[in-house]
C-alpha cells in the first residue's frame, strides 16, 4: 500500500493535470482552475476515509467541515435570509459533519472495503460534479469537477496496486486485487454503493442535459421536500429566537 506522501503527491499531479487540461478546453477559468486542482487532490486522498487514524482523514474531515457548509448555503438560499441566520446554518451544518457523518464513516466502513473500489471512485466523482454548480452555465466547470475527482481517486488505487506488487522478489502481495476492485467483502456495502452510483448517476446525466436535481424534484415531488426543509429551517429560528 502506498503511503500518504505518494497519495498527496499523486492527487496533486493529477489535479493540476485536471486544472491544465480543463482551462485550456475552457472548461474552467482562471479563477476557478485552483477548485478543480483541489478536487483533484481531494480525490488522491479521499479512499483513505475509511482508516480511522489516517492523516488523509483528518484532512479531507477538516476541510468538508468548512466546505460542506458553504455548498449548503449557497444551493439553500432560505438559509442566509439574515446574517445571523446563515452563520447559525453554517455552524449546525459543521457540526453535523464533522460529528455523525464522521461518526458514521467510521462506524459502517473497514479499510480496504468499498471505499477501495472503481465503483466509489465514480460515485465521488458524481459528487464533485453535482455539488459544484447549480445553473446551467455550470456545467462545464462542473464536468472539470466530475471528471478531477475521479480521476484523482483512481490515483489513488492504482498506486496502492503497484504497492501492493514487490518487484524484488517478483511476487504479488496478498492487497493486491482489494482497491482497483469492482466490490467489497461485504454485499450489503456493494449494494449500497451501486444504489448510490446509480441514483447519482442518474443526476450526473440529467445534469450533463441541464437539468438540476432542483428541479427533478419538483418534476417528480412538487415543492413539497423543500417546502418541508424550509418549514423546518423557521420552526427552529422560532424556537432559538424564544430561548434567546
Amino acid at each position: 500500500m502506498a503511503n500518504y506522501q505518494t497519495h498527496l503527491t499523486g492527487g496533486v499531479l493529477i489535479g493540476a493535470a485536471a486544472a491544465l487540461v480543463s482551462g485550456g478546453l475552457g472548461m474552467a477559468t482562471a479563477v476557478e482552475m485552483p477548485f478543480v486542482a483541489l478536487v483533484g487532490t481531494w480525490g488522491g486522498l479521499a479512499p483513505d476515509l475509511d482508516s480511522e487514524t489516517s492523516r488523509p482523514t483528518q484532512i479531507i474531515f477538516s476541510y468538508a467541515t468548512i466546505v460542506l457548509p458553504f455548498v449548503a448555503l449557497w444551493r439553500l438560499p432560505f438559509l442566509h435570509d439574515s446574517w445571523a441566520e446563515a452563520v447559525l446554518a453554517w455552524l449546525i451544518i459543521a457540526a453535523l459533519v464533522r460529528g455523525p457523518l464522521c461518526w458514521a464513516l467510521k462506524k459502517l466502513t473497514t479499510h480496504r472495503g468499498i471505499f477501495h473500489s472503481i465503483p466509489a471512485a465514480l460515485i465521488f466523482g458524481c459528487l464533485g460534479f453535482l455539488l459544484s454548480g447549480r445553473r446551467v452555465d455550470d456545467v462545464p466547470l462542473q464536468s472539470a469537477v466530475g471528471i478531477s475527482a475521479t480521476a484523482g481517486y483512481l490515483t489513488h488505487l492504482v498506486l496502492d496496486e503497484i504497492w501492493s506488487v514487490d518487484f524484488e522478489g517478483r511476487r504479488l502481495k496478498k492487497s493486491f486485487g482489494t482497491a482497483l476492485s469492482l466490490w467489497s467483502s461485504s454485499r450489503s456495502a456493494t449494494a449500497l454503493a451501486y444504489g448510490l452510483l446509480l441514483l447519482l448517476g442518474g443526476l450526473t446525466w440529467e445534469g450533463l442535459g441541464g437539468t438540476r436535481p432542483e428541479g427533478l424534484w419538483s418534476e417528480h415531488l412538487g415543492d413539497a421536500p423543500l417546502q418541508w426543509a424550509q418549514g423546518l429551517w423557521d420552526w427552529l429560528m422560532a424556537i432559538l429566537e424564544r430561548l434567546l
